[in-house]
């Protein structure tokens, strides 16, 4: 397989059966990426929908100079954190740490005094440079990152945010009819479980403090409405701090990419 510059060769992953240097048994639908190993690093690259597994082998693990293929040794890399820093389906994956290991095949790369550090996103060389997740970008691929991010974070917060009001009103209709008809009170803790856990899923697993503050504020208001009819009891109020407590806790999720830097290159 052609590499990510002129002249550069490496192994093409494939599914079983597929022909390809490198056979895995896992799924990986229209894949098409390559392993290289330059320098002392070990990159993924191409294109891909479902990104294969990739095990790293922690150095303090070695006892030996050969390095061990027992399953047990290695450390999975999480597959959410490799999607996250791929950005989407084109994969440009620079791994620092070697060796590497993605199914039976197991890489390992030599560093060398000469090498030059490049940009994960763009292959520029580096000089100054900023450190995504585990990767090195340079100063524009990172503000293009920092841009993406934050325009998506604002979209999956819209989504959110209409998706919890839409559950609140339902919930708060559906608890004021409990109160109403079967002095039913505690229709407030559910409301917050469901506002909670739907804007987590519509946030698409990004959700932070702002998100966890909105769905406790919506379980407020729904569970506070049916008392404009009728005053609420004291256990109205422990079922519904309880639900803005639900709320609270359950729409944390936040997993982002961290950013450190500017850095400044060894080859420089």
């Amino acid at each position: 397989m052609s590499g990510w510059q002129e002249g550069v060769v490496g192994w093409s992953i494939g599914k079983k059966g597929a022909g390809a240097p490198i056979e895995l048994d896992e799924p990986l639908g229209e894949c098409q990426v390559g392993v290289f190993a330059v320098s002392y690093h070990v990159l993924l690259w191409g294109v891909a929908k479902e990104l294969p597994q990739v095990w790293s082998f922690p150095q303090e693990r070695s006892t030996s100079k050969l390095v061990p293929f027992e399953p047990e040794r290695w450390l999975l890399i999480d597959r959410e954190e490799l999607g996250r820093v791929a950005m989407g389906g084109n994969v440009r994956l620079r791994f620092d740490q070697s060796p590497m290991r993605f199914g039976n095949y197991i890489f390992e790369s030599l560093a060398t005094e000469t090498s030059k550090e490049c940009c994960a996103f763009c292959n520029e060389l580096l000089r100054t440079y900023f450190r995504v997740g585990s990767q090195q970008a340079c100063p524009a691929c990172t503000e293009k990152f920092k841009q993406e991010t934050q325009n998506k974070l604002a979209r999956y917060y819209r989504r959110a945010l209409a998706a919890g009001i839409i559950v609140a009103i339902v919930g708060a209709v559906i608890h004021a009819l409990l109160l109403a008809f079967a002095q039913i009170s505690f229709g407030s803790a559910l409301v917050g479980v469901l506002v909670g856990m739907t804007m987590r899923m519509a946030s698409n697993e990004s959700a932070g403090t702002k998100y966890r503050i909105t769905a406790a504020v919506l379980t407020f208001v729904a569970g506070f409405l049916p008392w404009l009819r009728s005053p609420g009891t004291t256990m109205s109020a422990v079922y519904l701090a309880i639900g803005m407590v639900a709320a609270w806790m359950l729409t944390a999720r936040n997993a982002r990419t961290e950013i450190h830097g500017p850095l400044q290159s060894k080859a420089v």
